[in-house]
């Protein structure tokens, strides 16, 4: 079975449309991928290397069971997001050797357009002493990516509402209010983050996200004030 890298991959090399890859570079991202380690002196460890025609690269399995698959005893790694690895090895020069079938070989300006695009500081709204109101609609191009962003969540987000959260008498922030299965729970910072840098590609408008119970009082004002998004 591919993994959804791989299939975005294919897609945006086949079609070369800039949403495309964009939609491949957005995934990548968000995705945790684990980095195999090397150790060195004392305790220290560094990040496997791979020439790949001349170029080193580093690393990089899309998820744990790749990697497990991929060794004949335990080894060393660490786990970071795409977004994350890739601002750490664009200044050093160094590509990314994605370990998928077939292999994915992100180069170093891909990395760096990476880590600028999508290398958002999370912003988590809690929703205490706060007002909710139907906020102002944003370009349409703020809402494509948020559309986008919570389609590609599918089941993991049966409900999405964009509000205007607003505490005492200062202005109303745009928050995302993300209504996530219970499985879907366990990765709500990585959903998150995934969002906020899809919106951060294509707006510098302050945003936030929060991800309440379902049940909770928080997500039924958010069904009365906001406006859906991706339903």
């Amino acid at each position: 079975m591919s993994h959804p890298l791989t299939d975005l991959h294919d897609k945006a090399l086949q079609a070369d449309q800039p949403e495309d890859w964009a939609r491949f570079y957005l995934t990548f991202a968000g995705t945790n991928l684990v980095v195999p380690l090397l150790k060195q002196d004392g305790d220290t460890a560094s990040p496997a290397l791979t020439d790949r025609d001349g170029v080193s690269c580093v690393l990089g399995y899309p998820d744990i069971d790749s990697y497990a698959s991929s060794l004949g005893t335990p080894g060393e790694y660490a786990e970071i997001s795409g977004a994350d690895l890739a601002a750490m090895l664009a200044p050093q020069s160094t590509a990314l050797s994605l370990c998928t079938d077939p292999e994915i070989i992100l180069l170093p300006d891909q990395l760096l357009w990476i880590a600028d695009t999508y290398g958002a500081e999370v912003t988590r709204a809690t929703g205490a002493g706060v007002t909710l109101e139907t906020p102002e609609l944003p370009d349409l191009a703020v809402m494509e990516q948020l559309g986008a962003a919570v389609a590609a969540m599918g089941a993991d987000c049966p409900e999405a509402w964009l509000v205007g959260m607003r505490e005492g008498d200062k202005d109303a922030e745009l928050v995302l209010v993300l209504g996530l299965s219970d499985e879907a729970g366990r990765i709500e910072a990585e959903l998150a983050e995934t969002v906020t840098r899809a919106v951060q590609a294509v707006t510098d408008q302050p945003f936030a996200v929060t991800c309440p119970d379902r049940g909770a009082p928080l997500m039924a004002a958010a069904r009365r004030s906001g406006i859906g998004v991706g339903s």
